[in-house]
């Protein structure tokens, strides 16, 4: 059968999937063909490099759009497609994306929400793993090789994977969305 997933904010809500056989991104790419692997060097504790396409939705995020995207660079992990899905943004969203040039696909599409960009940008990627990042956030460092090593490690064929949020707010208040 195949996994229905919800994806959007907030805790709990999926944020990594596995493309392959009976997975949500045959909901939304039906035909497509993904790229299972690719070659390059594996970072401690990944065997195989899986190559990840990261779908960045966004409306009107020109002062935010930056500092997301500078986090998916900073990752320590070597096989990232980048996905901004411009959802009708009004604002210089596009011009500030359009600055990174040729390590960002970029697509424009009339305002329809972050769902239906989320699937536009799943329809246009090639990774065997995808990953969603919201315009207006950040991921630490080492957050795509730790849930490549958890999806395709000692567990072998993981077919979702999603992690803790750190919430970091301007009065210095932090939370977390998994309370120990």
């Amino acid at each position: 059968s195949v996994l229905d997933v919800a994806i959007g904010n907030g805790v709990g809500i999926l944020s990594t999937v596995r493309v392959g056989a009976q997975t949500p991104a045959e909901l939304y790419a039906t035909g497509i063909q993904k790229d299972r692997a690719m070659t390059a060097s594996a970072p401690a504790g990944i065997t195989t490099i899986e190559a990840v396409s990261v779908v960045i939705p966004a409306f009107n995020r020109e002062h935010e759009i930056s500092a997301a995207l500078e986090s998916v660079f900073a990752q320590d992990y070597p096989a990232i497609e980048v996905i901004v899905v411009d959802d009708g943004s009004a604002d210089q969203t596009c011009r500030v994306v359009e600055g990174y040039g040729s390590r960002v696909k970029l697509i424009r599409q009339a305002n329809a929400g972050p769902g239906a960009a989320r699937n536009r940008g799943v329809q246009a990627s090639s990774g065997s793993i995808l990953m969603f990042l919201d315009s207006d956030d950040q991921w630490h460092p080492t957050r795509v090789r730790r849930q490549v090593a958890q999806m395709t490690g000692e567990f072998g064929n993981v077919k979702c994977s999603w992690c803790n949020t750190r919430m970091t707010y301007s009065d210095g208040r932090v939370q977390t969305s998994f309370q120990a």
